[in-house]
């Protein structure tokens, strides 16, 4: 029976100092081993110079090119001195590789364009110290990639392009120094991403151009003090967690971010800097998107690229500057459905929309104030308030001009046509031949009379009706009135038009104080 070929502790070290290419020859004579290099100090005398792709200098532990077996690699607690260290372009194979409570001091540590195998890679525990570390364009395949309570010194952190085709990246409790990090164009396919309780230093934060396609959570993690960008990322995974999250200083942005049809939630999130959100896409069947009880030190905006049927809960925040809501495009479910629509109105969006309305009146955002404050009326009118639904089509409570305008006309038109109606009928034609502003007494016949004569003292006296306060269309009426013996049928529907015009004066002279308030 083959035993399992096992490399370890100092032997294993020896075999790394005699070079790439005697290493990489005993791998390929032993594809399926062992590797332990678990409590090995790579002290000051085992430090050797190479040159980088570059052509600069380097001098430290160089990994750069080694091949490694199928099967478990440890470097469990070993200690690396200060120096470079570099697993640039190294392949492993597929198995456990473990780099649990290795001390990595001072100087650069490059896992640039490692192919890490199939199988879990861990770095729990470990201590990178003072010094770049670079994961950029590396591979890991299945398994779970663990830095849970990592600490990653001061310094640059590159994880930009990097393939994290597992199951989990976990880094939960990790801490990063201060540094600029980035995780910029990574691509995590189907890996859920836990940073819950994780820490970032001074430095920017760089999540922009990504794809989370599983669950995301970065609860109670601080992100320190610099700006921090989820600037253009596809949320799509279940869960969108940033449950009591903070920014110190700095920006942060979401600007032009899709979000899925699952939970997306800042609840007592604290953001101590400006925080932008605009454009973005939300799915139609999100279900929640919550600020709620956040707090705002800095400016907030918040915009939908279009209209969704969900509204963001900012119930219980706290703002201390300003809150652009302007472009934010949203309606709660039901007021406005469409025929044959199965929406119910959610009552649960009320005290939304009454803090949506508050922030945007702090803001002196009258437009959007409104348009929260029509939708909270939708949301508490009964079916049988009439008055509520006419007030919403003629004017769209008072937020369009064009309605009541165009009602207005409409109702003008009609009363006109009515008046003309009522005065050519067949009643006292002899007084009504006999009227002053006729301005001919010699006519003898109604025949006689012009057509447009009439017609244009229908138009007064159907305009004294709705808009009596023009010049001296009121008077000059009342005296074409006396004249006129007009059917009991007319007086009684021009009282229900001049009410009906009355009203539609009134909501245009409302919509215009809506729009031109101060």
């Amino acid at each position: 029976m083959n035993t399992r070929k096992i490399l370890k502790g100092e032997l294993a070290k020896a075999k790394w100092k005699e070079g790439k290419e005697i290493w990489n020859s005993w791998v390929a004579q032993n594809p399926e081993a062992d590797i332990d290099l678990s409590f090995v100090h790579f002290s000051d005398e085992d430090k050797v110079e190479w040159r980088d792709k570059s052509g600069n200098i380097k001098k430290g532990f160089n990994f750069e090119g080694f091949n490694f077996p199928n099967g478990n690699i440890t470097f469990h607690r070993a200690v690396f001195f200060v120096g470079d260290v570099s697993f640039a372009n190294a392949v492993f194979g597929n198995g456990y590789l473990d780099f649990t409570h290795v001390i990595f001091n001072t100087g650069t540590k490059n896992f640039s364009k490692v192919d890490f195998g199939k199988g879990t890679v861990d770095f729990s525990n470990s201590e990178f110290g003072e010094g770049l570390t670079i994961f950029s364009k590396s591979k890991f395949l299945d398994g779970n990639v663990i830095f849970y309570n990592t600490s990653f010194g001061k310094g640059d952190i590159h994880f930009e392009s990097v393939s994290f085709n597992v199951y989990n990246l976990l880094f939960q409790y990790a801490s990063f120094n201060d540094g600029h990090v980035s995780f910029r164009k990574s691509d995590f396919f189907t890996a859920s991403v836990d940073f819950q309780n994780s820490s970032f230093g001074v430095g920017n934060v760089d999540f922009s151009e990504l794809k989370f396609s599983e669950r995301i959570s970065f609860e109670y993690t601080d992100f320190g003090k610099g700006s921090v960008s989820f600037a253009g990322v596809e949320f799509e995974g279940p869960n969108i967690d940033f449950l009591s999250a903070k920014v110190d200083e700095g920006f942060i942005t979401f600007d032009n971010a899709k979000f899925s049809d699952w939970n997306v939630r800042f609840e007592r999130a604290i953001f101590k800097c400006n925080a932008s959100f605009e454009n973005i896409t939300i799915h139609p069947n999100c279900n929640s998107f919550s600020f709620k009880d956040a707090k705002f030190d800095g400016s907030f905006r918040l915009s939908f690229t279009e209209e969704v049927t969900l509204i963001p809960d900012l119930v219980g925040t706290k703002v201390n500057h300003q809150v652009d809501l302007h472009k934010l495009k949203c309606r709660p479910k039901g007021v406005r459905k469409k025929i044959n629509s199965n929406e119910k109105v959610n009552e649960n969006d009320l005290p939304k929309l009454t803090r949506l309305k508050e922030l945007a009146e702090s803001s002196k955002d009258h437009d959007t104030a409104l348009r929260f404050h029509a939708d909270e009326i939708r949301i508490k009118r009964k079916w049988w308030n009439l008055i509520s639904y006419f007030f919403d089509i003629s004017s769209n409570y008072g937020q369009e001009i064009f309605r009541p305008i165009l009602c207005l006309i409409i109702t003008i038109i009609i009363l006109i046509s009515l008046t003309y109606v009522a005065i050519t009928c067949d009643y006292k034609k002899s007084d009504f031949l006999s009227v002053d502003f006729l301005y001919n007494d010699n006519w003898s016949c109604y025949h006689e009379l012009e057509r447009y004569e009439v017609r244009d003292k229908a138009v007064i006296l159907a305009l004294s009706k709705a808009i009596p306060f023009i010049g001296n269309i009121g008077t000059d009426s009342r005296a074409v009135e006396k004249k006129l013996e007009l059917p009991d049928w007319y007086k009684l529907i021009s009282y229900f038009f001049s009410i009906l015009s009355y009203v539609f004066i009134f909501l245009i002279g409302l919509c215009l104080r809506n729009r031109y308030r101060i």
